[in-house]
Order: structure tokens, then sequence, then C-alpha cells
């Protein structure tokens, strides 16, 4: 073989392992993004409202259970945006448009946007949320069926202690009867 062949061929072969590593940090990027794309989807569903029982939220996530939470964000919608990955290492921002907060059985309302970031990392093959563990983020219909999940369990009492904050959760984000859904990107 030429001189100019063997370079070639080794141009070749490096242009190769650039193309190939490039993909590979690209799908890694795009999988750490699709698990808190998923995270925050079960969450905004009530997943994490139910308190240390959901297997898929543990799956996505590093810790061992979640809490008995006994406060949540209500959300109106949310956005997902890869800051940063690496074969290790993984940072989502998730931008909230929020409805307010629950605190025990009150409702404040504080139409705000809170951005958080997650941090991710790599657990064999997988991509693991490593924090924050911060309180659920619900969108209002899921919010309103685990109220009424309560009130079932509980009995008459408890709608006297919750129809008011089932009242307000109604009114937000109401289109034709329905409760909206969040967004994602």
């Amino acid at each position: 073989m030429s001189k100019t062949v063997r370079k070639v061929s080794r141009c070749l072969l490096l242009v190769t392992i650039l193309c190939c590593s490039l993909l590979s940090v690209t799908e890694a990027a795009e999988s750490a993004l699709r698990i808190v794309r998923r995270y925050c989807q079960l969450d905004s569903e009530g997943a994490r409202l139910r308190g240390g029982s959901d297997g898929q939220i543990q799956e996505l996530s590093e810790w061992e259970a979640e809490p008995g939470w006994d406060s949540a964000v209500v959300i109106k919608s949310y956005q997902t945006r890869l800051q940063q990955s690496d074969a290790s290492h993984a940072s989502v921002s998730v931008m909230y448009e929020e409805y307010g907060k629950l605190d025990g059985n009150q409702f404040s309302a504080n139409q705000t946007t809170e951005e958080v970031v997650f941090t991710l990392t790599k657990v064999g093959p997988d991509w693991k949320i490593r924090s924050p563990k911060l309180p659920p983020h619900v969108r209002p219909a899921a919010l309103v069926a685990h109220i009424n999940h309560i009130i079932s369990v509980e009995g008459d009492k408890a709608r006297g202690t919750w129809q008011p904050v089932l009242d307000r959760l109604k009114t937000f984000g109401t289109e034709k009867g329905k409760l909206a859904s969040p967004s994602t990107q």
C-alpha cells in the first residue's frame, strides 16, 4: 500500500470513530432527557402523591422510596431542556408554570414560574435522577382525583375539609370542563 492510501485509510477510520462518538454522546443526552420527561409526566399525573409506592418513579431515580408528602405544587405546564451531558453525568432544566402550592389542606394561589435543574448519573446502562428530591408537581386534575380518593376513604368530615380546595383547583386550566394537561418540549 502506498503512503497516501494508508493516510486516507487512517483519516477515514478517525472520522468514523469521531462520528460514532458524537452519536453515542447525543444518544446518551437524549436518553437522560427522556428520563426526566417521563419523571415529570408521572409526577404531573399524581404518581408521587401516593408516597413511596410507585415503582415507576423509583426506576427513574436513585432514591429508594418517596416520603409521604403533605405538600404539592400545582402546575399548569412544564418544559424540559437538556443543559449538559457527558458519558456519566447530565443535567436537565425543567421550567414549571405554577398555579400555587398545597400545604396540608390549605391552598395558596401564587402563579409563578419555577426552574428546577435535575442532575442525573449513569448507573450501569441506565440514567437515574440523583437530585433534587422536591415535593410533587401535579396538574389540577391529578390533585382533584387524589383528594377525591381521600374523601372516599375518610368520609363526609374530609369532604368538609377538602371542598374549598377542590372548588379552587377546579377553576384552574379549565376549558369546556376539562382540566388542562402540562405541555412538554
